[in-house]
């Protein structure tokens, strides 16, 4: 009798099952669903003549032969990088579709497990609003997993190991993707190392170091990397990354895009605040100065990829900002007022990304159907799940309609499986095409923003690995002069690879056997300083090569790595050409043919016909109007004549007269 007293105590003390329990999982499942749709980047598109879907499909190319990043090719994009695009390959295509339903089911789980951390249902159901309403990027959703991971590590003594082992999997994944994601892995391990550090917790930092070494040489090794060529890919890709700042800054004259810098200054100033708050008092004030570390590093990192090329790249600033603030706050409080303080300090900075979003240029938020327009997506995204075949034999499609457009039998037939490379940027039609692309270093001429970079392509056409044939469409980024980018392969074409016919937009030319390295002799040299004109009139009849030592004040330097850099421009007066063209500081100082001023591959041809009709009469450099604080005060100059001899003759007559 006493025990079934007991037993029926202990049943009306025991907590009443959870009626709602079952509407919050619904409702989870729901917007995990919603984001998992959402976040759906299936194979989209096939590249041709366009600059980003090209690279975007020469990462597919390279990452099935195998090609050594840093070695065969730099870039800021991993062994792995191929799968964070949407662009189209055969053999890939169900790799990549593994990729997407793995990758983005983790990344919706994140996104909705921040929103349920929330202490309040009024606050959950904010927030996922919120994050339902913008268009949330998926590369900015990438770094947001990442800090999410860390930020675990970093704040939550009781993970156990296996936790700790997976999310050092998932770090060393993303790392193989791209360099930036790489940075933010070193840099915000770095912050929760120290962290761990400073509480003495020595047996979390070696399974912290050893599981995330251990994984990310066991992925790199598994798609065909080198151990031995990891230094060179961080070296190669920090090189250019270091060059992003000066080479890809773009200016925006609209109010409304100037208002979306101070958003995310005031975001960034609201994150920092948030920190310090918490930090006030905190019982794990070490690890909380960790997690704010690894906050700041991430809000600094997309502060300058957004608002470098402000061209729709600040969409990422804002889609992490968007989800971020929540992860500002942590533990556990019953007090009424600090909890509005803490809902304050993680919507305010959200709401202001959500505006961020608002003056962007093609957003959806700008559409008056923009519900439905996100309906159709989420529809599209759905139907591509489910009917993978489908989607592939539109792919298939699509490719047949390209390679007929932009089929090049002619070249085909001559040029067959030798080596070939192309100048610009337009490795989609090689690849179409069919040619055995053979690319030099940096494959996109508008990357080569260092001189190191510009050497290193002058250098590959140079030695014996230089592609047999080069297919030529120069074109240039940002009202560029296009004889800057890979200004120093330009000679190297001059005087080693002969034109032989033209098919629709592109110039082939073919290596010759020998060649005669040309001997340049210096014509002047002279100190100039920003706006003065250098008169060229003296130099009429001659191939004229420029090296130019222009750059950025300490105040300018320090500027753009804060924020991005202002813009310089060459202007140009000849006969036939008056006009001016964006310059990079650091791509005039390696060289550039300068005389004839080059506008594309049809003005390269009076080159080697020895034709002086587009010959300069002055050139002037000029700085951004009003910002003369933020460059040097002179510019040296250099010219160099290039002998008449040292450049190769055509043979083809069909050429001598063609003019674009």
């Amino acid at each position: 009798m006493e025990n079934t007293g007991r037993t029926a105590e202990a049943r009306s003390a025991s907590p009443a099952p959870d009626e709602g329990a079952w509407r919050r999982r619904l409702a989870a499942l729901l917007l995990g669903a919603f984001f998992f749709l959402s976040l759906l980047e299936f194979p989209a598109y096939v590249a041709s003549t366009e600059l980003d879907p090209s690279w975007a499909q020469a990462l597919g190319h390279l990452y099935k032969t195998r090609a050594q990043a840093g070695i065969d090719y730099i870039f800021t994009f991993g062994p792995l990088g191929t799968f964070t695009t949407s662009a189209y390959d055969t053999d890939l295509f169900w790799q990549k579709f593994a990729w997407e339903i793995a990758l983005k089911a983790m990344l919706a789980a994140l996104l909705v497990r921040t929103i349920l951390s929330l202490r309040s249902r009024a606050e959950q159901i904010g927030a996922a609003l919120l994050c339902c309403a913008a268009p949330l990027y998926v590369e900015a959703i990438y770094l947001f997993g990442m800090y999410a991971v860390l930020r675990d590590v970093v704040l939550d003594a009781k993970l156990p190991a296996w936790s700790i082992v997976w999310r050092c999997a998932f770090v060393a994944l993303l790392s193989c993707t791209k360099f930036n994601l790489m940075l933010y892995a070193l840099a915000g391990g770095a912050a929760v190392v120290g962290a761990l550090l400073l509480e003495k917790n020595f047996r979390s930092v070696a399974l912290l170091v050893e599981s995330v070494v251990l994984a990310f040489c066991v992925i790199w090794a598994a798609s065909g990397q080198s151990l031995a060529n990891i230094p060179e890919y961080f070296r190669t890709s920090l090189e250019l990354s270091s060059g992003y700042t000066e080479a890809m800054s773009i200016w925006p004259s609209r109010f409304g895009r100037r208002m979306q810098i101070v958003l995310a200054a005031l975001i960034i100033v609201s994150l920092a605040a948030s920190h310090l708050i918490s930090l006030w008092g905190a019982a794990d004030r070490k690890r909380q100065l960790g997690a704010a570390t690894l906050t700041l590093l991430a809000a600094f990192m997309l502060w300058k990829h957004g608002f470098v090329r402000q061209d729709n790249h600040e969409a990422r600033f804002f889609s992490f900002m968007l989800v971020a603030p929540f992860l500002c706050w942590s533990g556990e409080t019953t007090n009424v007022r600090t909890r509005r303080i803490r809902a304050a300090l993680a919507f305010t900075p959200a709401l202001m990304a959500f505006i961020g979003f608002l003056p962007m240029d093609f957003t959806p938020l700008k559409d008056p159907s923009y519900v439905l327009t996100r309906l159709s997506g989420l529809r599209q995204n759905l139907g591509m799940l489910l009917k993978p075949y489908a989607l592939r034999e539109s792919l298939e499609k699509q490719r047949s309609v390209l390679l007929e457009k932009n089929a090049l039998p002619n070249v085909k037939a001559y040029v067959g499986s030798a080596s070939i490379d192309s100048l610009s940027d337009f490795q989609g039609v090689l690849l179409l095409n069919g040619f055995n692309w053979t690319p030099r270093p940096v494959m996109q001429s508008h990357a080569t923003v260092r001189p190191s970079l510009l050497d290193a392509n002058a250098a590959y056409f140079r030695g014996p690995r230089a592609p047999e044939f080069l297919l030529l469409h120069l074109r240039a980024i940002d009202e560029r002069f296009v004889a800057t980018e890979d200004g120093a392969v330009l000679l190297e074409i001059l005087t080693r690879y002969r034109p032989h016919m033209i098919e629709g937009d592109y110039l082939l030319l073919q290596r010759q056997k020998s060649a005669t390295p040309p001997v340049p002799k210096l014509l002047a040299e002279k100190e100039l300083r920003l706006g003065e004109p250098f008169n060229m009139t003296s130099y009429a009849g001659k191939i004229v090569f420029a090296r130019v030592d222009a750059g950025y004040s300490a105040y300018g330097k320090l500027f753009q790595f804060l924020f991005r850099a202002p813009e310089m421009w060459l202007e140009v007066s000849g006969a036939t050409t008056s006009r001016s063209w964006r310059v990079v500081p650091a791509m005039l100082s390696s060289g550039f043919l300068l005389q004839p001023a080059l506008e594309n591959h049809s003005f390269l041809l009076p080159v080697y016909q020895h034709d002086h009709s587009n010959d300069l009469k002055s050139i002037t450099l000029r700085g951004r109007p009003n910002w003369q604080r933020h460059f040097n005060s002179s510019v040296r100059v250099r010219l160099f004549e290039i002998p008449r001899e040292a450049i190769v003759t055509i043979e083809n007559p069909d050429l001598l007269n063609y003019r674009h």
